[in-house]
């Protein structure tokens, strides 16, 4: 009986759910990423590059780029499991109403511009409940120095929401806050139009060339905002960029008040974000990301329910 309970132990020890791991795709020691799935519209970022090396080649047949990413979230002073996932996509945006163009009506055509879009999706668990946190910047695609029109960001944990909407009008950035928090709650402002954390993701991508280096003033990201409980204001930094090693770069920000951000992406085109790392403050454990994989997929499309291969082929957790 004692050897009959020690394997019924082992047995469910080895059937208990647990989330699927992939090696990193660019560690050097890792091997070949592991062959996707032969699924309807799925293809693998790396093949279209290769089949599709230009910016409009890539970024402009109708499908979204899907990036996974293993996390170590930092949050009340200790490390916690996390997964990411960065969505890149191009589409029409109409910079009057501030919103997605579906093609209705010819005369807010002219208003349409194409955005590089980034949806930032990130969810951890600090003890018993969750976070769930995203970030949206819609950055106009072909003008990689222009700030971007419009970003949201969205914090849904056991305790409350909190919401920012900044869009930029009229030469200034209109800033919504909402938050449940006393001292964070419903605020209105504007800012100069100014350099924005959050969309230099997407300048990586567009063009690293075009990253701002030296002394610089720039908005911090939205979540570290809302996390940290700082005022939304235009703080000073320092911004490097590394020489190129085993096919990356790092760009990195040393903010005057001790945080740090730090990218290390792919010098060859298009640019993807093999990493990032974020220290709030000096002594601070440090957040860090590793991309495991990269898809391009029409995803909106994927949402009946024997969809979840996608899930599967890209290799989310939940």
């Amino acid at each position: 009986m004692r050897t009959l309970s020690v394997v019924l132990v082992v047995l469910l020890l080895a059937c208990e759910g647990k989330p699927p791991t992939f090696a990193p795709v660019h560690a050097e020691a890792a091997g070949p990423a592991p062959q996707l799935p032969q699924l309807p519209g799925l293809e693998s970022s790396e093949a279209v590059a290769a089949a599709h090396p230009s910016f409009d080649g890539y970024w402009y047949r109708g499908k979204a780029e899907l990036n996974r990413y293993d996390v170590q979230q930092a949050r009340y002073g200790a490390l916690h499991p996390a997964e990411a996932v960065l969505i890149f996509v191009t589409e029409d945006f109409l910079k009057t109403k501030q919103v997605k163009f579906e093609g209705k009506g010819d005369a807010e055509a002219k208003d349409a511009v194409s955005v590089l879009k980034l949806n930032s999706y990130r969810r951890f668990y600090t003890g018993i409940y969750p976070y769930t946190l995203m970030t949206s910047v819609f950055s106009p695609a072909k003008q990689a120095k222009e700030a971007p029109l419009k970003l949201t960001f969205t914090a849904t944990e056991w305790c409350g929401q909190s919401f920012m909407q900044l869009n930029q009008r009229g030469g200034q950035f209109q800033i919504e806050e909402r938050s449940y928090f006393q001292d964070e709650g419903d605020r209105d402002s504007t800012l100069p139009v100014t350099l924005v954390e959050d969309a230099l993701w997407t300048r990586v991508r567009q063009d690293p060339s075009a990253l701002p280096l030296g002394r610089i003033a720039l908005l911090p990201a939205a979540h570290h905002v809302r996390l940290d409980h700082v005022p939304l204001q235009v703080m000073a930094a320092e911004a490097s960029l590394s020489d190129e090693k085993q096919g990356k770069r790092t760009y990195r920000i040393k903010y005057d008040s001790g945080r740090e951000l730090a990218l290390s992406f792919e010098t060859r085109f298009p640019h993807r974000i093999a990493s990032f790392e974020e220290t709030a403050k000096p002594g601070a454990p440090t957040t860090r990301g590793t991309l495991t994989r990269s898809i391009m997929l029409p995803y909106w499309e994927k949402h009946g329910p024997d969809d979840g291969a996608y899930r599967q082929a890209l290799g989310l957790s939940q």
